[in-house]
């Protein structure tokens, strides 16, 4: 039962739904059962997806963005053995969210004081 909850929480459409607090919900049981993502690792790169994309880490509100980051971190941690092929293309979507220079205009709204 608790393998086919994950797995239809996974496939569902509620990852892409507008609402913070659902988004929010949906990466807060992500991270709270990565042991299944060790030994289901097929699940790994769609979740990965939806962390990288505009549901996460590019999400135009900033306080998911700050709170998806820390789960991102706590996701990343539990499957790192598992996601090695995965590195390149996860910094490839990182990219443009790691090129912030300090003291520009170009990266405001992009940390808000949540993030400090």
């Amino acid at each position: 039962p608790f393998y086919q909850m994950m797995s239809l929480i996974i496939n569902s459409q509620v990852s892409l739904h507008t609402h913070m607090a659902v988004i929010l919900q949906y990466y807060d049981v992500i991270t709270r059962h990565d042991k299944f993502f060790i030994s289901c690792t097929r699940y790994i790169p769609s979740v990965l997806t939806g962390f990288l994309d505009h549901r996460g880490l590019h999400n135009e509100n900033p306080s998911v963005r700050s709170r998806l980051c820390y789960k991102f971190l706590q996701f990343i941690k539990s499957v790192r053995n598992h996601i090695s092929d995965l590195a390149e293309d996860m910094l490839q979507c990182l990219q443009d969210l790691l090129l912030m220079i300090p003291g520009t205009t170009d990266n405001v709204g992009l940390i808000t004081s949540n993030d400090l």
